[in-house]
């Protein structure tokens, strides 16, 4: 078996990385911050956790949400 990772997943996975090291950037800069960032960083100061957390849990969520919801039919 095979441990080399398909080519796309590595660039998802760079594209990931170098969005992150932007993001940190902007915010160690104090540039400002793009929409979703300003939800994030207002999650991390009112719970006091670090930056990189509200991002997680949000994508996380992202993910996972389709598995909990159930889908809507059409008729309603």
């Amino acid at each position: 078996m095979s441990t080399k990772l398909p080519s796309g997943l590595v660039r998802l996975l760079t594209g990931l990385a170098l969005c992150g090291v932007s993001v940190a950037l902007m915010v160690r800069a104090d540039l400002g911050h793009a929409s979703w960032n300003v939800l994030h960083q207002g999650l991390a100061d009112r719970t006091g956790l670090p930056m990189v957390r509200p991002p997680q849990l949000s994508n996380l969520d992202h993910l996972t949400g389709p598995v909990h919801r159930p889908a809507r039919t059409g008729g309603d």
